[in-house]
């Protein structure tokens, strides 16, 4: 079902075959110490073997194209950055990184990974000369240009920041990522109207996107609407299948002093749907108040 999922996708299948391989390797180097992925899931030859027959079976496996290859290479890199807590070791991770002379791109990726590390570890200054350098050099990879966007907001230059957010949002304007991150630095530079008109002119919500509803419970505070921040919230809430949070956030939005009769009308509205959709034995314990504040 994985290999038949991973092809209907897009994507190349053949990978699983060879992360079976990786973990039947890591398997035996562990000894007696295995982790329990690898108990519960052993790698043996004929998995691997039987994963590889499958394979054979599709006549048009997908094959990376060069964009989506660097992509990839962008996104290993932001991740081993932002998951290792070890800020000073990342740094002298992608240091001692040594890319061939004809691996161009994995030079520019291994530049990318320093210059995050190094903003993670506060050295703003370094990785501001980095990324303004790829920025340049490659205006048609969004992620060098976003995280200089980023690193600009972190150092509290509001100015410059959303002058590079306006740019890429100009020539990249269905980037999810970029219309979230730009909503935000709005938000932090006192912008608050406008990001709310870029959230709800965007695709965002029809999308049914959580980050969009939370940007927009920012903004509507900031703007002191808290009906409609109440109301965000819980859309917010809802759409992670949080479901006390998301009832909580829309009582609290009825009990706002000189709630209108728009917002009170949209309220009710909302926590009338959400209350059909929340299954019944919780909505119960939630009306006798045994998961009000609890989990």
């Amino acid at each position: 079902m994985g290999i038949r999922t991973l092809a209907a996708a897009g994507f190349n299948p053949r990978g699983m075959a060879s992360f079976f391989q990786k973990m039947g390797e890591r398997a035996r180097l562990y000894g007696s110490g295995v982790p329990e992925i690898l108990r519960t899931h052993p790698m043996s030859n004929t998995r691997v073997s039987e994963a590889m027959t499958r394979i054979a079976q599709y006549e048009h496996i997908p094959e990376a194209s060069p964009e989506q290859e660097h992509e990839y290479r962008i996104m290993r890199a932001r991740l081993r950055v932002l998951t290792d807590a070890r800020s000073t070791e990342v740094v002298n991770y992608f240091k001692a990184q040594t890319p061939d002379n004809e691996d161009k791109l994995g030079e520019e990726v291994r530049q990318y990974g320093l210059a995050l590390a190094l903003y993670r570890s506060g050295r703003y200054t370094e990785a501001t000369d980095i990324l303004t350098e790829l920025a340049e050099k490659r205006p048609d990879v969004v992620s060098y240009s976003l995280a200089l966007a980023d690193l600009l907001l972190a150092q509290g230059k509001r100015g410059p920041s959303l002058g590079v957010y306006k740019n890429l949002r100009q020539r990249f304007p269905d980037y999810q990522p970029l219309t979230l991150a730009y909503a935000n630095a709005l938000i932090q530079a006192e912008q608050p109207a406008q990001s709310r008109a870029l959230l709800l002119g965007s695709d965002l919500i029809s999308r049914k996107e959580p980050e969009a509803h939370r940007l927009l419970s920012s903004a509507a505070r900031a703007l002191e609407r808290p009906a409609e921040a109440h109301y965000q919230m819980a859309e917010y809430h809802r759409l992670l299948r949080e479901y006390r949070q998301a009832l909580n956030q829309l009582d609290a939005g009825l009990r706002v002093e000189n709630l209108s009769k728009a917002d009170e009308a949209r309220l009710k509205t909302a926590m009338a749907q959400l209350r059909n959709e929340v299954p019944k034995d919780f909505l119960k314990k939630y009306d006798r108040g045994e998961t009000r504040y609890g989990s």
